[in-house]
């Protein structure tokens, strides 16, 4: 997986007790631009990545969209923090 997409999985965890992740919240917090994390999203989220998130409408604005880990995300990040020690 690019580093790129490892960081905003990264994240996207750091966000899940605070009810997920805005969009524009992981462009300013990654430093990566906005086209790039909507392309890294929708692969993180494909089914060829085994959907590690998922995008929802936010609740109090449904123009904005927050980003949650799935089960699976949470699984890969576990397995990724056994690997780095």
């Amino acid at each position: 997986m690019p580093m790129s997409r490892l960081q905003i999985l990264l994240h996207v965890a750091s966000r899940s007790e605070s009810g997920g992740a805005l969009v524009r919240d992981l462009v300013k917090e990654s430093g990566i631009n906005q086209s790039s994390v909507a392309r890294a999203l929708s692969m993180l989220g494909a089914a060829q990545m085994d959907g590690l998130i998922e995008q929802v409408p936010d609740p109090e604005d449904p123009r904005r969209v927050r980003v949650h880990l799935t089960r699976r995300g949470e699984s890969f990040l576990s397995g990724v923090s056994n690997v780095m020690g």
